[in-house]
């Protein structure tokens, strides 16, 4: 009785296919949510999407922007004819001024709402942090996975950030140099992490360049690919920064906003506190959300 089914597993898979599609749907579904999705994956007007999306919601910082679509355009190329593997960016200047926004905004153009693969070198600034980071060596009390690896595994997108990299320590900075050469990194375990098509964002609060070459090591400075200093924001850019939150919220709070007409008055209004002295936005947008929640009470829509 057996026997008449088995030319479905001997001739061929098109008979399995046709009758379990659900299983074969299944299947796909499985390898399309797992893929990790990369800058090199982008060609023709979903990198100009990409772009055009990261250029409106990073305020100021016109020159990093035109630099930083020169250097994606080219890796994208360089990495199909395996020229580079990765591309690392490192950026500096005062906290709250749009650093880590970078990484952020990358990730999420590749897949919106995405967990962004992130490591806080504050953390690593004892003389084990690389255990810390790439698990304890065999035969070692400690942990078989270090962060970097746990980290990586997680994202769906092929970015890392790097934070306040400039607080860790000589080994964890000559395991990078190799990193950045090689484009993959071996744990503790000899497990092997390949990270062709990543791009590597490295952040520090380190306030000039004069800091940057004293604290990075010369041969790691030769590494990035783009190194550029964020500065303040300007009084208009701030300005840019409130309606870019308006904007958000908006399509956030979709359901308040449908309840309500804001006029320009109002819109005013919302923006009417003392900002200039402010320079992190992160703190222009905590005062903001407070505000709009102070208006949502007023229009009785919370």
């Amino acid at each position: 009785m057996l026997l008449k089914y088995f030319p479905l597993f001997f001739d061929g898979q098109e008979f399995v296919v046709k009758l379990l599609p659900d299983l074969y749907d299944l299947d796909n579904e499985e390898v399309q949510e797992n893929k990790l999705v990369k800058i090199t994956d982008l060609q023709g007007d979903s990198f100009d999407n990409f772009i055009q999306g990261f250029n409106h919601n990073l305020i100021g910082h016109k020159y990093f922007k035109e630099r930083l679509e020169y250097v994606l355009k080219n890796f994208r190329l360089l990495n199909r004819a395996e020229e580079q593997k990765v591309l690392s960016i490192f950026l500096y200047g005062k906290s709250g001024i749009g650093k880590t926004e970078v990484a952020r905004l990358i990730a999420n153009g590749l897949q919106d709402k995405c967990y962004l693969a992130k490591i806080n070198f504050q953390n690593y600034s004892s003389q084990d942090s690389l255990n810390s980071l790439i698990g304890s060596p065999a035969g070692y009390v400690g942990c078989e996975h270090g962060e970097l690896s746990d980290k990586i595994k997680k994202s769906k997108v092929g970015v890392l950030l790097c934070d306040e990299f400039e607080k860790t320590t000589r080994p964890v900075f000559s395991y990078f140099l190799e990193l950045l050469e090689e484009g993959k990194f071996t744990d503790s375990m000899t497990r092997e992490y390949d990270l062709d098509g990543y791009v590597i964002i490295f952040t520090s609060n380190l306030p000039n360049e004069t800091e940057y070459k004293k604290v990075i090591p010369p041969e790691l400075q030769t590494r990035f690919d783009l190194v550029c200093e964020f500065e303040e924001p300007t009084a208009a850019e701030k300005k840019d920064f409130l309606d870019l939150l308006l904007e958000r919220a908006k399509s956030k709070y979709s359901e308040q906003f449908a309840s309500i007409t804001m006029t320009e008055d109002e819109k005013q209004k919302l923006y009417s506190f003392d900002y200039s002295s402010i320079s992190a936005l992160r703190d222009i947008k905590r005062l903001f959300n407070n505000r709009l929640m102070d208006y949502f009470a007023e229009k009785d829509v919370l």
